[in-house]
């Protein structure tokens, strides 16, 4: 299905199949048509200033990877993988470690009712008070084989940074599933229904079987979200 990625580029470890469906968007803040036409990438910019998809692997597009076929490599053009000679970097695949996965236990709130069997029901989050209307929350789910995340997150609920320790699904067919913040699942990720993310997403594999709109904010740096980052001593004095 259609995936839509706006202000980013697409990372990936592996194999992308379906590159004829990836198509690549200004950020949502950004002024249009600042890399000589093409949306820019706000997230990894300065090795890759447009938006593009970065493979380990290969690029399939029609059944066929783009770099074996005549016009492939030039009908997409800003992408690379093996065959041209640029690995994705490690640390920009690296999956949450046990320290992001930590320091984000230590933050994270309950998701009360909105959390029942092994579903997430973004409607029922509260709204957002104090400091959390600004941070953001993070929601750490249990540790289950899978979880299903349904429902449109209220503009009150503010940003919700949502971690999944196994595989999700996200919606079902002819719904939509809207979420302001970012969804990070550790395994397998499958959506299933329409989902639109004014944030960003991690998965450890990932397979789109409906509409999908990633959109990443090009100030995402100075607005990080509570349970996002880890502390790093850089320097230590006397």
């Amino acid at each position: 299905a259609p995936l839509i990625v706006g202000g980013s580029g697409v990372y990936v470890g592996g194999c992308l199949r379906g590159r004829e469906n990836v198509s690549f968007a200004d950020a949502a803040d950004a002024v249009p048509g600042l890399v000589a036409g093409s949306p820019a990438d706000v997230v990894q910019g300065e090795a890759y200033p447009a938006a593009a998809v970065h493979s380990g692997v290969g690029i399939f597009a029609l059944g066929t990877e783009i770099h074996e076929v005549a016009d492939g490599a030039a009908s997409y053009a800003q992408d690379t993988d093996r065959h041209t000679g640029l690995p994705v970097p490690d640390d920009w695949l690296a999956g949450p470690s046990a320290e992001f996965l930590l320091a984000a236990s230590a933050v994270a709130g309950s998701a009360g009712p909105a959390f029942t069997g092994a579903g997430l029901d973004l409607e029922q989050i509260g709204a957002a008070t104090g400091d959390d209307a600004i941070t953001g929350r993070c929601i750490l789910l249990p540790r289950l084989d899978e979880v299903t995340l349904s429902g449109s997150l209220d503009l009150a609920a503010g940003r919700l940074l949502i971690i999944v320790p196994g595989d999700a699904t996200v919606g079902s067919p002819g719904e939509s599933t809207v979420l302001s913040g970012a969804l990070v699942v550790c395994g397998h990720l499958r959506v299933r229904g329409e989902l639109l993310l004014d944030g960003s997403l991690h998965a450890g594999s990932i397979a789109i079987d409906a509409p999908t709109t990633v959109s990443v904010r090009s100030d995402w740096r100075e607005r990080p979200l509570a349970g996002a980052v880890v502390m790093t001593i850089v320097e230590h004095g006397q």
